[in-house]
């Protein structure tokens, strides 16, 4: 899942909205609009368009030829060819319980390899204020199509079969041992280097929720609760580390979050993760908890 912006100015008239940058918005079909029907989110405004611009340069992550990205509590495709851009209806949030209190951070499952989007989360969309739940949908036709998905086919013989490739492969390197601090040098016996790794690894990985780029390396962090866990890191252009959790659960499924560039983390021996990192020069600090299904929570304050 991935972020991006650039300085526009906005003509309206009654049909939708045109950008001076030539960005095409299109909303169930129809080109040149910038709101769903009483819709809170203006996708032609310049935050957005800003982010429209950023994005053409990264990497496609969905359906081949597209690239899916989340800002605050919308999703969009982008087409970064014929830049026109594709805004999935409804406003997705952490699922909360009746007091209002957050119980599971929002998740998005999506792949380079197809076309499906499933978003585990709180929904909210005018006259359709959904319960917490998990959404799933096809992008096809420039178009986003409701669909119900097949919840056993994350536990079908294909997934164990990936989950067994997952553990062959890291198992030519040791765990770190908990707790882990990633600024103490490691040795080679728990790393590995992605290039190393046979292309089925990761192409499971990539394929099924997780995150992993071919000239990337991995930590190998010990088993949690049945979950497999490692982190992937690599280095920007600016030569800053950067940080990717993963994690896979019993059934296959595969869920990743990367903590920024530039961060360092801290795994204690419970496996509460806090993470530091910069925005700009303001340091920040997250906490990160791994679920017994393999979800990752983060939270602003430890995780008791």
């Amino acid at each position: 899942m991935f972020r991006f912006f650039l300085y526009a100015v906005i003509f309206f008239n009654i049909a939708g909205c045109y950008a001076k940058n030539d960005f095409t918005i299109t909303i169930n079909g129809n080109k040149n609009q910038c709101k769903f029907d009483y819709g809170e989110i203006d996708f032609c405004s310049k935050k957005y368009l800003n982010l429209y611009n950023k994005n053409l340069g990264a990497t496609k992550n969905f359906n081949k030829d597209f690239i899916l990205f989340s800002l605050d509590d919308a999703i969009v495709v982008l087409d970064p060819i014929g830049k026109e851009v594709f805004p999935l209806y409804g406003q997705y949030f952490d699922e909360k319980n009746d007091g209002g209190k957050v119980i599971k951070n929002k998740t998005i499952d999506f792949s380079s390899l197809n076309n499906k989007i499933c978003i585990d989360g709180m929904k909210y969309a005018y006259k359709d204020i959904v319960e917490n739940g998990r959404y799933c949908y096809k992008f096809s036709n420039k178009k986003f199509t409701l669909f119900n998905e097949d919840k056993r086919s994350f536990v079908q013989k294909d997934n164990i079969k990936g989950l067994h490739l997952i553990e062959k492969e890291l198992s030519t390197v040791e765990s770190v041992k908990l707790p882990f601090d990633s600024k103490v040098k490691i040795g080679n016996r728990n790393v590995v280097l992605a290039s190393n790794i046979s292309d089925g690894f990761i192409d499971y990985v990539v394929s099924h929720g997780g995150s992993l780029g071919v000239g990337n390396a991995i930590i190998k962090l010990p088993r949690q609760e049945g979950n497999i866990v490692f982190v992937e890191f690599f280095t920007d252009e600016s030569e800053k580390l950067s940080y990717v959790l993963n994690t896979f659960n019993s059934n296959g499924k595969g869920h990743f979050v990367n903590f920024g560039t530039g961060s360092d983390f801290y795994i204690d021996s419970r496996y509460n993760i806090k993470v530091k990192s910069y925005n700009g020069k303001n340091l920040k600090y997250n906490y990160y908890k791994i679920a017994n299904d393999g979800t990752i929570m983060k939270g602003s304050a430890p995780f008791l």
